[in-house]
C-alpha cells in the first residue's frame, strides 16, 4: 500500500508489535510440541503450549518495541530498525561464542547468547512479516479472497514449512538411525516373557498368607516400635511385599532360605532424628538384624514420597537367601518435585542413621558382621550422595562404613556425581572407585576384573533418563548431549535445542519420567525396574546362576504386576487388606 506520488511512508515500513508477538508465539508453540525425551499427555501439552506461546509473544513484542525505539531515535525506517536489532543480536551472539571458547562454563555468557538469539529471532520475524505484507499487496488482486486470502496462503505456507522443519529436522550431532534402534532394543534386553507370566490370583493370595506369618518385618504386632498405622502408602507397600523364605526357596531352587528383615522408618515416627534412629536400631535388634545370620544390611534413601523399587529389595532378599536386612529411611512424604527443600534434613537423617547402624554392627563379632550397603533412588540418591560430597567425596564412602553404594536415576546436578564422573558422566572416575553405567552390560564391557573390584560406588543412570540429562541450564544453554554426537546415545534423533523451550520440555520430561505406573516393568528413561534385578547381584558380588537370574527377573515382574492387580487398601485401618480386582 502506497501514498500516491510520495512512495511508502516510514510508518508503513513498520509492523505492529502484536503481529511480531503473534508470529513468535506461533513458532514457540510449534517448537514446544517437537520431539522431547518423553511423550507428553495432552493436558500437559496444552499447558506447555500456552506457556511457550506467552513467552514467545513477549519476546516478539519486545523485539518489535526495540525496533520502534531505534526507528524513533534514528533516521532508520521500520525495516532498517528491525535489521539493526537483528544485526546487534548477531554481533552479540558472535561475541559470546568467541568468549565461550575461553570460558565455556560461564553462565552469564550463555544467558547473553540465548537472549540475543530470541530477541534477534523476533527481529527477523518482524522483517519477514514486512516482506510478507509487501508480497501480499502484490498478489492480493489475483487471490481468491483478496488481501485476506493472500495472507492466509503466505502465512499458512510459512507456518507449515517451519513446523515441518522443526518436527522432521535431525540435528547434525545425532546418532544414526541404526544406533538409535540398537539402544532401544538394548533397553528391553532381559525382559521376561510376559505372555507366559500371567497374574495368578491364587498364587498371590498364598504368598500373602505366607507374608502374614513373617516375624521379621516391622510395623506389625504389639511390640513393634515402628507402627504400620503411622506409615504412608509407600511405607505400607514396602513392608507388605517382603519375600518369605518359602517363596525364596521356590524361586531360587534352594532349601535353606530364611525370612529377611525389613524395616521402614516413616516421617511421622519419632519427634526428632535421634529418636527415629534409636527406634530403628532397636526395632532392627528386635527383629533379629544383628543375630549373626545376616550377610547384608541395605540402607535405602527413597524418593521424595518414600517410594522404593520393590524389585531392588526383593532381588537382594532372593539372591542372599533371605539373609538381608533392609531399612527404608523416609525423609519426605511428597513427590520429589516438591521435596527439594527437605534434602538438607535428609542428609542429616541419613548421617545419623548410618552412624547408629554402624555402631551396632561394630559391636558384633568381626566374623559375623554383615556388609553395609547404601542405596538411593532419584532425589533420594542426591541426598545420599550429598553426605559423601560434603565429607571427602569418593573417599568418604568407605569412611561411612559402606562396603558398596548403588544409586539409580541419578540427578544431573548431584554434587557427588559432578565431583567424580563429571557432568557428562558414564565413565570410571579418576580414583577408580566410582562408575556410572547405563546398563549392566557396561560393567564387563568397559571395566576389567581388577577395575570392577575397585569400584565402591555404582551410579545407574540411563542415557535416556531426563533426570540425568536435564537441568536449569537447559533453559539458556545447549547441552552437550544435543551438540556433541559422542553424548547423543539415548536421545531422540529429532530432538533439537531451542532457548527456553528445551527447558520447558525438560520440566515435563522429568515429571513424566518419575511418574511410574504400577505394573510397568521397564528399563526405559527414569524407570529402572528391569535393570535392578541384574545390577544388584552384579555390583554386590552375589553369586547366582543364569537360571536363578532369570527366575529373579520373572518373579520381579510378577511382584510389579501384583501392585496393579491387587493393590493395598490404604483406607482400611487393618494391615494386609487388599483390594479385589472389582474394587480397584
Amino acid at each position: 500500500m502506497t501514498t500516491v506520488g510520495t512512495g511508502p511512508t516510514r510508518d508503513q515500513h513498520g509492523v505492529s508489535p502484536w503481529k511480531v508477538g503473534a508470529g513468535m508465539a506461533t513458532l514457540a508453540a510449534v517448537a514446544v510440541n517437537t520431539k522431547s525425551m518423553y511423550s507428553t499427555p495432552l493436558p500437559q501439552r496444552a499447558i506447555l503450549t500456552v506457556l511457550a506461546g506467552g513467552a514467545g509473544f513477549a519476546v516478539g513484542a519486545l523485539s518489535s518495541g526495540l525496533a520502534h525505539g531505534v526507528d524513533a531515535a534514528t533516521p532508520l525506517d521500520g525495516a532498517g530498525s528491525l535489521l539493526a536489532v537483528a544485526g546487534a543480536s548477531g554481533l552479540t551472539i558472535l561475541g559470546t561464542v568467541l568468549a565461550l571458547r575461553s570460558h565455556p562454563d560461564a553462565a552469564a555468557l550463555h544467558i547473553a547468547k540465548s537472549v540475543a538469539q530470541v530477541v534477534g529471532g523476533g527481529a527477523v520475524v518482524g522483517g519477514l512479516l514486512l516482506g510478507e505484507q509487501a508480497v501480499a499487496d502484490k498478489i492480493a488482486p489475483k487471490m481468491p479472497g483478496g488481501e485476506t486470502g493472500a495472507h492466509v496462503a503466505l502465512l499458512g505456507g510459512a507456518l507449515l514449512t517451519a513446523a515441518a522443519f522443526m518436527h522432521l529436522h535431525v540435528r547434525p550431532s545425532a546418532v544414526s538411525a541404526a544406533e538409535e534402534a540398537a539402544y532401544r532394543a538394548a533397553q528391553t534386553a532381559g525382559m521376561p516373557d510376559v505372555a507366559k507370566l500371567p497374574f495368578d490370583l491364587a498364587s498371590h493370595d498364598g504368598l500373602v498368607a505366607e507374608r502374614k506369618l513373617m516375624t521379621t518385618v516391622s510395623g506389625f504386632g504389639a511390640d513393634t516400635l515402628l507402627p504400620f498405622s503411622q506409615l504412608n502408602k509407600a511405607g505400607k507397600f514396602f513392608l507388605s511385599e517382603a519375600t518369605p523364605a518359602a517363596e525364596i526357596n521356590r524361586i531360587m531352587g534352594t532349601t535353606d532360605a530364611i525370612d529377611p528383615v525389613r524395616l521402614f522408618s516413616g516421617v511421622k515416627i519419632g519427634s526428632s532424628i535421634s529418636e527415629r534412629v534409636d527406634l530403628a536400631v532397636r526395632e532392627a535388634e528386635r527383629l533379629g538384624a544383628f543375630d549373626g545370620s545376616r550377610t547384608h544390611v541395605l540402607m535405602v534413601a527413597p524418593t521424595g514420597s518414600g517410594y522404593i523399587y520393590p524389585e531392588t529389595v526383593a532381588t537382594l532378599e532372593k539372591a542372599t537367601g533371605g539373609r538381608s536386612v533392609t531399612i527404608g529411611m523416609q525423609w519426605s512424604d511428597k513427590l520429589s518435585a516438591f521435596s527439594f527443600s527437605r534434602v538438607p534434613y535428609a542428609e542429616e537423617f541419613f548421617e545419623a542413621m548410618n552412624a547408629g547402624f554402624r555402631k551396632r554392627i561394630a559391636a558384633m563379632p568381626a566374623e559375623l558382621q554383615p556388609k553395609l550397603i547404601g542405596y538411593g533412588e532419584s532425589l533420594g540418591s542426591k541426598a545420599l550422595q550429598n553426605t559423601f560430597a560434603k565429607s571427602g567425596g569418593a573417599a568418604s564412602v568407605a569412611e561411612h562404613g559402606f562396603d558398596s553404594v548403588l544409586t539409580v536415576g541419578n540427578l544431573r546436578s548431584s554434587a557427588f556425581r559432578t565431583q567424580t564422573v563429571g557432568i557428562t558422566g558414564h565413565k570410571l572416575d579418576a580414583t577408580g572407585s566410582v562408575f556410572e553405567l547405563d546398563d549392566v552390560r557396561d560393567i564387563d564391557q568397559q571395566l576389567t576384573s581388577a577395575q570392577q573390584s575397585g569400584v565402591k560406588t555404582w551410579l545407574l543412570s540411563h542415557f535416556g533418563d531426563p533426570v540425568n540429562r536435564m537441568g536449569n541450564e537447559n533453559f539458556y544453554r545447549k547441552p552437550e548431549w544435543l551438540s556433541d554426537r559422542a553424548f547423543g546415545t539415548g536421545i531422540p534423533r529429532r530432538m533439537n535445542y531451542y532457548p527456553g523451550i528445551t527447558g520447558l520440555q525438560g520440566v515435563a520430561d522429568m515429571y513424566n519420567g518419575a511418574n511410574l505406573k504400577p505394573g510397568d516393568f521397564t528399563g526405559i528413561g527414569h524407570s529402572y525396574k528391569l535393570d535392578v534385578g541384574e545390577v544388584v547381584p552384579k555390583v554386590l558380588g552375589l553369586q547366582v546362576t543364569a537360571a536363578q537370574q532369570q527366575a529373579i527377573q520373572d518373579s520381579n515382574y510378577i511382584l510389579e504386576l501384583a501392585r496393579r492387580e491387587r493393590p493395598l487398601d490404604f483406607k482400611s485401618p487393618e494391615p494386609w487388606t487388599w483390594l479385589t480386582p472389582a474394587a480397584k
